[in-house]
């Protein structure tokens, strides 16, 4: 009898303790439907503390609007070798909680959806705004679409999505396994852009981000073949914001030939992501100087022995107009001299470009 009581006990926890709930999908069909499910019970929202598991050979069609908390876990997959999948549907919803959607609370970064191998895949094809898989990363006020349409707004904020830019979800609209998605999974900024410009003998990234959540520091990485990657300096992060803000780094020594980059976005908890690569062709022509400065007459170039052998330098005004152009073929070892008699007093750009691609920009005076 004593066991008899033991048993009906757990069984009464079990029931009223959402971490205890198991659901198995057995059957191809809608997940609201309950003949999908074993024991007979469809998983409903929010879903605390759940152990969800689509079984192999079974393809489950999301239908509503489901929320993960205290580290529900769904599984697409159940061994090694078979397929099984989740498909998303359009739902023509007009928010958040009238999509077709998975929404992974922030609350617990173990609420995580699991790809078990290679054959198991989540699509969402074609899917609307509010259709895919989302993540709560700010505490309710901020959702990002993971998976979904790309061509749709993936950023909301207060459950709209944000008019402009348009973010696209971070792994398009569908993934295939092995994998992981987890709350804490997404990026710790969205970004708004990232340039890479030769400026002044030099090479500067700017770039701004949209979101920051808990993010800490960006790398900047540099590459001479965009696969061997080195670090060039840390940028600190902001850590949390919901506001555009702007960042820059300079690379006072470019390489010679094509320059790629790329920023490592690194979480407070180490966690990180990769901005896309930018490429600077060309590089910096190096040793050689400019005088006098200001100039009256002439403006003189010493050029290095090292420089490339072919030049064209030209003498640019503020206004971006071209005053002077000069090509010269064995400039290397030699100094140049431009006139500039005829040109009023003022700020002036000088520029020097190689046949390779490579360049320089100086800043010079001429005086009455």
């Amino acid at each position: 009898m004593k066991k008899f009581y033991l048993l009906t006990i757990g069984i009464i926890l079990s029931l009223a303790n959402p971490a205890f709930s198991q659901f198995v999908a057995t059957n191809s069909g809608n997940w609201s439907s309950n003949a999908t499910w074993a024991p007979g019970t469809k998983p409903n929202s929010p879903c605390n503390g759940c152990s969800i598991t689509i079984n192999a050979n079974v393809v489950v069609t999301l239908d509503v609007s489901i929320r993960f908390t205290g580290g529900t876990v769904l599984t697409i997959g159940s061994d090694a070798s078979s397929p099984s999948g989740l498909i998303i549907t359009t739902s023509g919803g007009t928010s958040i909680a009238t999509g077709h959607n998975i929404l992974l609370d922030v609350a617990n970064v173990n609420n995580k959806i699991v790809l078990k191998n290679g054959f198991s895949a989540l699509t969402s094809i074609p899917g609307g705004v509010y259709d895919g898989i989302f993540s709560d990363i700010a505490n309710g006020s901020v959702d990002i679409k993971t998976v979904g349409n790309a061509t749709s707004q993936s950023l909301f904020f207060a459950g709209q999505p944000l008019a402009f830019p348009v973010v696209p979800p971070i792994h398009g609209s569908s993934i295939a396994g092995p994998g992981t998605l987890s709350s804490s999974g997404t990026l710790p900024v969205v970004l708004d852009h990232f340039n890479a410009t030769f400026n002044e003998n030099q090479v500067v990234l700017d770039w701004a981000t949209l979101v920051e959540i808990n993010s800490d520091h960006f790398e900047v990485e540099r590459s001479a073949d965009g696969s061997n990657w080195a670090t060039l300096g840390t940028v600190a992060a902001a850590g949390n914001s919901e506001t555009k803000l702007s960042y820059s780094f300079a690379d006072p020594s470019p390489l010679t030939g094509a320059n790629y980059y790329r920023l490592k976005m690194v979480d407070r908890d180490g966690q990180y992501k990769y901005s896309p690569v930018k490429v600077v062709r060309g590089s910096v022509i190096k040793g050689f100087s400019v005088f006098p400065n200001p100039a009256r007459e002439f403006l003189n170039i010493t050029v290095s022995a090292d420089a490339p052998a072919q030049l064209t330098f030209r003498i640019v005004n503020p206004f971006g107009q071209v005053l002077l152009e000069r090509a010269f073929t064995n400039a290397a070892g030699t100094t140049i001299s431009l006139p500039v008699q005829n040109f009023p007093a003022g700020n002036y750009i000088l520029t020097i470009a190689g046949k390779d691609g490579s360049g320089s920009v100086n800043k010079f005076m001429i005086a009455r």
